[in-house]
C-alpha cells in the first residue's frame, strides 16, 4: 500500500530534486563531513565521467550519501549511487533509494549511467566489507573486487579511489565469531545484522 502510493504520488519528484531534499542537504553538517580532493579533480581538469570507489562500507557509508557534494564538487554532472540488487526491491525503501538516483550495482547499469555522462560510486567492499571490523584499524575487502577495473577499462572512465574516514566508527556492528551473519547477508544480497552506535 505505501509503497503503491509513493509511486503514484512521487513526493521527491526528479533525481536531482531528491538528492537535494532537507535531509540530505543536512547530512553532512549532522556528522561533520569534510572533503579532501587534489587538484587534479577539479573541473576542467579531468573532464567526463567517472566511478568512484569508495572503501570502507562500515554499517552506512554515510560519507557517500553527501549528494548534494558529490553532484557538485566535481563538476555539476547527475551522481548515480549504487546499491545490491535486492536493496532496489525492498518496498517502500526502493522507492526512496531509486528517487534519489540509485542504480543496481551490475555491470550493466554501471555502464548504462557513464554512457549517459553520468558520475558513478560503488561501495567497492560492499556487503562483505560491513563485517570488516579492527578497534585498532580500518579494514576493507577489496582484493577480489576486479569487476569494477574491467568496467573502467571498456568505458574509458577514470577510476577515483575514495576513503570514508568514520564509516566504521559511527555504528558497531555485531559481528558473530563463527561469521554466520555475514554469509547469509552475502548470500542474501542484503545486509542482517544487528548494530548499535550513534
Amino acid at each position: 500500500g505505501a509503497h503503491w502510493f509513493l509511486k503514484m504520488t512521487n513526493p521527491l519528484g526528479s533525481i536531482k530534486a531528491a538528492q537535494y531534499v532537507f535531509t540530505e542537504r543536512h547530512i553532512q553538517k549532522y556528522n561533520s563531513i569534510k572533503w579532501v580532493w587534489p587538484k587534479a579533480l577539479q573541473p576542467p581538469n579531468s573532464p567526463g565521467p567517472k566511478i568512484f570507489c569508495t572503501i570502507p562500507h562500515g554499517l552506512a557509508p554515510v560519507g557517500t550519501v553527501a549528494y548534494p557534494g558529490w553532484s557538485k564538487l566535481f563538476g555539476d554532472r547527475m551522481y548515480r549511487p549504487t546499491a545490491a540488487a535486492m536493496v532496489l526491491k525492498l518496498p517502500v525503501i526502493s522507492y526512496f533509494l531509486k528517487c534519489i538516483g540509485y542504480i543496481e550495482a551490475s555491470s550493466p547499469s554501471i555502464k548504462k549511467a557513464l554512457n549517459n555522462e553520468e558520475n558513478v560510486h560503488v561501495v567497492l567492499d560492499g556487503i562483505a566489507g560491513m563485517f570488516q571490523q579492527g578497534d585498532k584499524q580500518e579494514l576493507g575487502f577489496v582484493k577480489g573486487r576486479k569487476g569494477i577495473v574491467k568496467i573502467a577499462l571498456t568505458t574509458g572512465a577514470p577510476l577515483v579511489p575514495v576513503f570514508g574516514f568514520g564509516h566504521s566508527a559511527l555504528w558497531r556492528i555485531i559481528v558473530d565469531p563463527w561469521r554466520i551473519m555475514e554469509r547469509i547477508s552475502v548470500s542474501l544480497g542484503v545486509s542482517v545484522t544487528p548494530f548499535f552506535g550513534r
